[in-house]
C-alpha cells in the first residue's frame, strides 16, 4: 500500500477513528523524539567522556565551534 493510498483510506473512515488514529500518531511521535534525545544524550556523554566537548564563555569561540560542526 502506497502512503497516497493510506491516506486515502484514512480520509474514509470515521471522525471517532481518525480521532483515535491522530493520538496513536501523536504518541508515537512523542516516543521517537524522547528516544532521539536519549541518543543524543548518551552521543553527548560519550564525547564529554573522550574530551571532545568544549566549554567556554567566549562568544566568538563557540560560534567557530558552532561553524566547525
Amino acid at each position: 500500500m502506497s502512503f497516497t493510498d493510506l491516506v486515502e483510506e484514512v480520509r474514509h473512515l470515521g471522525l471517532d477513528e481518525q480521532l483515535e488514529l491522530q493520538e496513536i500518531l501523536e504518541r508515537n511521535l512523542v516516543s521517537l523524539r524522547r528516544e532521539e534525545i536519549y541518543r543524543n544524550h548518551l552521543e553527548t556523554v560519550e564525547e564529554l567522556g573522550a574530551g571532545k566537548v568544549i566549554f567556554s564563555s567566549d562568544i566568538d569561540e563557540l560560534m567557530k565551534q558552532v561553524s566547525e560542526a
